[in-house]
């Protein structure tokens, strides 16, 4: 093997290691957007719920595109709210990633099915608009709660 034939596999070992790292700094980064995404929508819905509770029975907050009615929406948002959070802390330390793929995947339909496949209305092609990006953010924070195999040790001895 020549000088030219090393100079060779060097180079194509490290564009290897360097797009490797390229897609593990991507997933990474998806990783964390999925955390944060999911995190707040669990702190709106419950932010939501607080405020719908504390008004009353006069004034219920109705969101036509979720399938509850006003009056359990507030116990449906606080639950799972709480339930979402409590995934999103599973998945950062690392135990039980897929509860968290799971609770996107399902937060993602729920929304797409609510906005696009009912009998909601959008009051213009503003509103459209701001629905579709929220749904496609949605689809990111799924895509980027992904659970892959974490790279663990390996305990084989040589």
């Amino acid at each position: 093997m020549g000088g030219a034939d090393v100079g060779r596999s060097c180079a194509a070992g490290t564009a290897q290691l360097n797009k490797e790292f390229e897609l593990g700094f991507l997933r990474g980064l998806l990783r964390v957007y999925s955390w944060i995404f999911e995190a707040l929508l669990c702190l709106l819905g419950i932010g939501i719920s607080i405020v719908s509770l504390s008004v009353g029975a006069s004034d219920p907050v109705k969101v036509d595109w979720l399938p509850w009615n006003e009056a359990t929406l507030p116990a449906w948002l606080i639950g799972l709210g709480i339930l979402g959070l409590f995934f999103v802390f599973l998945a950062f330390i690392g135990r039980l990633r897929i509860l968290l793929f799971l609770f996107a995947a399902a937060v993602f339909a729920l929304m797409a099915k609510g906005l696009f496949f009912s009998t909601h209305t959008f009051e213009g092609p503003n509103e459209a608009r701001t629905a579709l990006f929220i749904v496609l953010a949605s689809l990111l924070a799924f895509l980027g709660a992904w659970p892959s195999a974490s790279k663990g040790r390996n305990y084989r001895s040589r």
